[in-house]
């Protein structure tokens, strides 16, 4: 059986900074496999600071607006930035 794990660009970064934090753990896409998962999910599950400082992230994140202010200001940034991957709809009024 083969696993197929697909990254977007920002993956890295995120896990970079999780592990930063000290809420996570991190693994390359090509270290991937059941003994190696098994072995970081033990470690994260048996050392109570991983759970601790995420739930300071999960706090700090609640307290910024969560995801809701997340997309919202995303929402806000992508017309600054012009259109990205998204169809305008046509003015009737033009053309």
């Amino acid at each position: 059986m083969t696993a197929v794990v697909r990254e977007s660009a920002d993956q890295p970064m995120v896990a970079a900074r999780v592990v930063e934090l000290g809420a996570g753990l991190s693994i390359r896409t090509q270290e991937v496999a059941e003994g190696t998962v098994h072995a970081l999910a033990r470690r994260l599950l048996a050392d109570c600071k991983f759970r601790e400082a995420a739930t300071t992230l999960k706090l700090a994140q609640r307290e910024a607006g969560g995801f809701q202010r997340a997309a919202d200001e995303l929402e806000r940034y992508l017309p600054a930035r012009g259109s990205v991957g998204r169809s305008t709809p046509s003015d009737p009024s033009r053309g």
